[in-house]
């Protein structure tokens, strides 16, 4: 339009209308973080999985620790703790391991997680590849 070429310095900026933000779930808000250290077993029947790098795991709700599980893969969410969420997901497992069959313990400042394998052999790797 005309004009068009001309610098349009407008004026002060002016409040057009005034909001209230929407507050998102908590669970949007919490940061988080992948779980890197770790250590794990192996023996004939299962796998074993240790998270020692966390403090307070003892504490945690059971109803916040989630565990995911495919025959190749697993992943393990640790929602709000202190505030935070922690994941460990591990894709292509040197083994198949069983549906629904893994079991949880937790300790004060530790979890185990234990994968029921599909055959009894030997894992030197926890992952293929």
């Amino acid at each position: 339009g005309k004009g068009a070429d001309k610098k349009n310095l407008g004026g002060a900026p002016r409040l057009l209308t005034r909001t209230e933000s929407k507050k998102d779930d908590s669970v949007k808000s919490r940061r988080k973080n992948n779980i890197t250290d770790y250590s794990w077993a192996d023996s004939d029947k299962k796998v074993s999985i240790y998270i020692t790098s966390l403090e307070n795991l003892g504490s945690m709700d059971p109803d916040n620790i989630k565990l995911e599980t495919s025959k190749l893969g697993r992943k393990l969410s640790l929602l709000d703790l202190e505030g935070e969420d922690y994941i460990l997901e591990i894709p292509n497992l040197n083994g198949e391991i069983r549906k629904g069959k893994t079991k949880l313990i937790k300790e004060k400042n530790k979890l185990i997680v234990s994968l029921f394998k599909s055959e009894e052999f030997s894992w030197y790797d926890l992952r293929k590849g």
